[in-house]
C-alpha cells in the first residue's frame, strides 16, 4: 500500500497483485464526525453491557425502595387509623363522663332548690348568709360537642362543680344553724309543758290515709347530697311546730311585756279594807290607755261591766282555760269574738274596785283561779 498526500486530500491505494487498488478519499470533517460516530458506538455499546450486567441489581434497589416506601404509609396509616380510634374513643368516654355530670348537677339542682324552698321562709336560716341571691344557681352556659376537648369540658364541670359546692357548703352551714336552733325551741317548749304540768301533745293523724303496713325500705333512694339531713330537718320542725301550736291556746303569752308587777296572786291585805284578802290573779303596772292584749287564741265570752272588775274581757280557750283583764278603760271586742295570740281585748284603766290604772290579769283552768306567775314565766322561756 502506497500513500500519496496532497494539500487538501488524503489518499490511500491499496496495492495488491492481484486486484486494482480502490481508493477512498475523506474530507477532514467527514473524517471528524466518523471519529465522533465511533466514539458514540463504543459508548452506547458500553452502556448496554453495563446495563445488561448491571440491570437486575438496580431492578432490586428500586423494588426495595418501592417496599421501604410501601411499608412506611401503611405504617403510617395504622398509626393515623389508631390515632383516630384513640381520638373517638377518648371523645366517646368524655360523652358519657358530661351526661352522667349533667345528670348529676340535675339531681344536685333539685336538692339545692327543695333546701332553699324550705330555707327561704325562715329570715333566721339567712342570718348567717351576706349574700343570699348566691343561692341562686345561674343555669351554666352549655357547652357544644365541638368544644368537647379534654380541656374545655373537663374546666366547664370544674366550674359547675366548684359553684355547687360553694353553694351547698353555705346551705349546710344554713341548715346546721337552724337545727339548732329548732333543738334549742324544742327543748324550751318542752319545758314549758313540764312547768305548766301539761302534756305534750300527741302528733295529730291525718285523716283520710292508709295503707298496708310495709317495713321501711333502706334510704337507697336518698341522695347523697345532703337529702337525709332535709328529711331530719323537716321532721325537726314539724315536731317544734306541733309543739308551738299545741301552746298556741294555752295562756303562756305576757299580756304587756314592758309592765312590772305591783300585786301577786293569793291572800294579801285588801286595799280598801285593810284586811287579807284572797286576790285571784297579778296586777301590772300601766298607764292608762295602755293596750291589753290576750294571751292565747280563744273566743270571748265576756266582755263590759263585771261588778268589782269594772270592764272586764274574758276569752275561754281550749283544754279549759281561761283569762280575764279587769279594770279596763275601754273594750275593744265584743261577745263571740275569735281572738288570735297578742290580739287587743281593750285599753287599761281604773273602773270597778281599783285604786289607779293597772291590768288585773287572771289565768283560771276549769273556772278555778290559778297563779299566772307559772304562765308568765312560760312567756318569759318562750320570749314573748
Amino acid at each position: 500500500m502506497v500513500e500519496r498526500r496532497d494539500a487538501n486530500t488524503k489518499s490511500f491505494v491499496l496495492v495488491q497483485r492481484q486486484f486494482r487498488p480502490v481508493r477512498f478519499e475523506l474530507h477532514p470533517f467527514a473524517a471528524v464526525a466518523l471519529g465522533l460516530f465511533a466514539l458514540a458506538l463504543l459508548g452506547w455499546s458500553f452502556a448496554t453491557t453495563s446495563y445488561a450486567l448491571f440491570r437486575d441489581e438496580f431492578l432490586m434497589q428500586i423494588v426495595s425502595r418501592h417496599t421501604a416506601s410501601e411499608q412506611a404509609s401503611s405504617a403510617e396509616i395504622a398509626r393515623l387509623k389508631a390515632d383516630a380510634a384513640r381520638a373517638s374513643s377518648r371523645l366517646l368516654i368524655e360523652r358519657e363522663e358530661f351526661t352522667r355530670k349533667l345528670g348529676e348537677f340535675a339531681e344536685r339542682q333539685t336538692n339545692i332548690e327543695r333546701k332553699q324552698e324550705l330555707l327561704s321562709g325562715l329570715p333566721e336560716a339567712d342570718a348567717g348568709n351576706d349574700n343570699p341571691g348566691e343561692l341562686r344557681l345561674r343555669s351554666p352556659k352549655p357547652v357544644r360537642e365541638s368544644r368537647m376537648d379534654h380541656g374545655g369540658t373537663s374546666g366547664s364541670l370544674a366550674e359547675v362543680e366548684r359553684r355547687f359546692a360553694r353553694i351547698e357548703k353555705t346551705q349546710q352551714r344554713q341548715m346546721a344553724a337552724l337545727k339548732s336552733r329548732l333543738d334549742r325551741e324544742r327543748l324550751n317548749l318542752s319545758r314549758v309543758y313540764a312547768s305548766l304540768g301539761l302534756r305534750s301533745p300527741e302528733a295529730p293523724i291525718k285523716a283520710g290515709i292508709g295503707g298496708l303496713y310495709i317495713p321501711s325500705l333502706p334510704d337507697e333512694g336518698l341522695s347523697e347530697w345532703g337529702e337525709p339531713e332535709l328529711v331530719e330537718l323537716q321532721g325537726v320542725m314539724q315536731e317544734a311546730e306541733h309543739l308551738r301550736r299545741g301552746l298556741a291556746f294555752v295562756p303562756v303569752r305576757h299580756p304587756a311585756p314592758q309592765a312590772s308587777q305591783v300585786s301577786a296572786f293569793g291572800n294579801r291585805v285588801d286595799p280598801f279594807l285593810g284586811t287579807m284578802a284572797f286576790h285571784s290573779g297579778v296586777d301590772l303596772d300601766l298607764p292608762s290607755g295602755a293596750p291589753a292584749r290576750t294571751t292565747a287564741s280563744g273566743t270571748v265570752v265576756s266582755a263590759g261591766w263585771n261588778g268589782g272588775y269594772g270592764l272586764m274581757v274574758e276569752v275561754r280557750h281550749e283544754q279549759g282555760f281561761s283569762t280575764r283583764y279587769a279594770h279596763l278603760s275601754s273594750v275593744a271586742v265584743s261577745e263571740g269574738d275569735e281572738v288570735n295570740v297578742g290580739d287587743i281585748v281593750g285599753r287599761v284603766g281604773s273602773t270597778g274596785r281599783s285604786t289607779g290604772p293597772h291590768l288585773h290579769y287572771e289565768t283560771r283552768l276549769n273556772d278555778r283561779a290559778l297563779d299566772p306567775r307559772r304562765f308568765l314565766a312560760a312567756a318569759a322561756m318562750l320570749g314573748d
